[in-house]
């Protein structure tokens, strides 16, 4: 949503609309990038049981 709002905040010339959804979707692409960066890794991780039932 960020990214549609920094459009038109550039299409219309509102440095009030792009300024923070211009940051906005910087961040969230960062956010996604992590995201799927720290989900391969944890993939890995999760081959093991966290609680063994001895029973």
């Amino acid at each position: 949503m960020s990214t549609s709002f920094f459009v038109y905040g550039v299409f219309s010339y509102d440095a009030f609309l792009y300024v923070p959804n211009g940051i906005g979707t910087i961040l969230g692409i960062v956010q996604l990038l992590m995201y799927f960066y720290y989900k391969k890794s944890s993939e890995e991780d999760s081959r093991e049981p966290l609680i063994v039932s001895y029973v």
